[in-house]
């Protein structure tokens, strides 16, 4: 009892998966295609059994005189197909043998009904018969198939009827309710982007990155244009949500709108030419135009160089060891806890130590503020 979540919690779990998902794949064609992900197989799974059920369906066959045979219950109901009989059971299924006449030839089946229901007891078969009249040596209105007089059945069934009967509708209905999610995330997203007008509105496809930095796997990467309507547009979604949410939760939005806005702001001066120097005193020139991306790119490059005593330097201006540097020394093998070091040449300005993939936010900010001081001494 005590592990059970109230109906406030599911709410704001709802809500922040909604917010989160928005505020990450909003102006991308991400909702859209995730949508269609779900919707093409459910599609197809709806007309298959839509299909076979309309096959099925005998409304519209023709009234034919018919005579009772013999009648009971069977506990399994089998469908003898060309190479294997499928049977559903065990059950109380009415059984029913008849016979009608066409141009004087006399035709006998058993396929009184397109799909016979499966009832509670053998006693409820017998009744089910006896209501419908079908009663041994009786005479009873059938109805024949215009297309093939060979086929006739006792008992009419519509399509819903035997969907009903199989209980295809309610599996249609589970079946309908996994798109949910998808289209939950789809609404949310586009929630997100009506907050901005209409002219200013334009959806991105994801970007494909390949040859990243010692072999790191490609990915798949949210253009930088959305990403800047993402912030602008989250902004916006909070302070009308802001009369909702406890001040907890408001904190914990803005927090990560602000790790948001700080991944898309772009680098003073535009794209930029940055060094690093690797624990085997390799150096590597790379540009970026934003500070995302120069804490991705650098996240590669500490990620392969991850180990023991290992110590990777960024530079942060032209004069590189004279100028000025930010240091990143890992505190033992196989940790993501660094200790960040500025220095401006020989001088140590400031150390902090901090995880790397849980502090993006700190770690960025640091290299943000020593990134804006290197272009000072740069221009000196």
């Amino acid at each position: 009892m005590g592990n059970e979540r109230t109906p406030l919690e599911i709410y704001n779990e709802i809500r922040d998966t909604g917010f989160g998902f928005a505020s990450r794949f909003a102006f991308t064609n991400v909702p859209r295609n995730l949508v269609i992900i779900f919707l093409v197989p459910t599609a197809l799974v709806f007309w298959l059994v839509l299909g076979n059920s309309l096959e099925l369906e005998n409304t519209d066959w023709e009234p034919v005189e018919a005579e009772i045979i013999d009648t009971g219950v069977s506990s399994y109901l089998c469908d003898d197909g060309e190479y294997v009989s499928d049977c559903e059971g065990p059950g109380h299924f009415p059984t029913v043998r008849f016979s009608w006449e066409i141009d004087g030839q006399k035709l006998v089946s058993s396929d009184y009904i397109a799909y016979p229901p499966n009832l509670s007891s053998d006693s409820k078969a017998e009744q089910w018969l006896e209501n419908r009249g079908i009663i041994v040596g009786a005479n009873i209105t059938g109805f024949v198939n215009p297309d093939d007089n060979s086929e006739a059945v006792l008992v009419r069934q519509s399509w819903v009827e035997i969907m009903t009967v199989r209980g295809d509708d309610e599996w249609l209905w589970c079946c309908s309710l996994c798109n949910v999610p998808a289209l939950f995330l789809l609404v949310s997203a586009r929630r997100m982007e009506w907050t901005i007008p209409r002219k200013r509105r334009k959806r991105y496809k994801l970007v494909y990155v390949k040859d990243r930095p010692y072999g790191r796997p490609s990915s798949w990467e949210v253009p930088m244009e959305a990403r800047e309507l993402q912030v602008e547009a989250s902004e916006i979604r909070l302070k009308s949500m802001s009369g909702s949410l406890s001040e907890g939760d408001f904190d914990s939005y803005a927090n990560r709108i602000s790790d948001m806005e700080l991944m898309a702001a772009q680098l003073e001066g535009g794209t930029r030419s940055f060094t690093i120097m690797l624990s085997n005193r390799e150096e590597v020139n790379f540009e970026v135009g934003t500070y995302g991306e120069l804490i991705y790119t650098l996240k590669d490059y500490l990620e392969r160089e991850d180990r023991i005593e290992t110590s990777v330097a960024l530079f942060l201006d032209e004069s590189k060891a004279e100028g000025r540097l930010l240091e990143f020394e890992f505190n033992g093998e196989y940790t993501a806890n660094v200790t960040v070091t500025e220095y401006l040449g020989n001088d140590l300005i400031r150390a902090k130590t901090l995880n790397i993939y849980r502090e993006e936010a700190v770690l960025m900010e640091i290299i943000r503020k020593a990134s804006q001081k290197g272009e000072k001494t740069d221009e000196k």
